[in-house]
């Protein structure tokens, strides 16, 4: 079932509508709940299944995801992946962003 968070988007006062599957959600983002009696009358409300959804924080948009099946990704090389958190004294690495789960002994970052 697709939902959207309550709320008006642009209203400064309500930064957050709610949480739901490790994620808090803004007024007007749409999303899937995974079973539909998650269901809050609070803070949902439900949507056309056709909506758009609004991608999470990591989760790539829909513009993104129908290009790569496409095939019609262009990698930045040139785009800095952070070593370590913000704040801190570590420097970027200038290169292409890790494909894949990690193998052997690499360090998840």
């Amino acid at each position: 079932m697709r939902v959207r968070a309550k709320g008006n988007p642009t209203d400064a006062t309500k930064r957050y509508a709610g949480y739901y599957n490790y994620v808090r959600r803004k007024p007007g983002d749409v999303f899937d709940l995974l079973d539909p009696k998650h269901f809050s009358e609070k803070w949902m409300e439900r949507v056309d299944p056709n909506e758009p959804k609004t991608p999470a924080p990591g989760e790539p948009t829909a513009a993104e995801i129908a290009a790569e099946q496409r095939g019609k990704v262009e990698h930045d090389l040139d785009r800095q992946v952070p070593l370590a958190r913000a704040g801190s004294r570590a420097k970027s690495v200038v290169g292409p962003p890790p494909v894949g789960p990690p193998t052997g002994n690499q360090e998840v970052i």
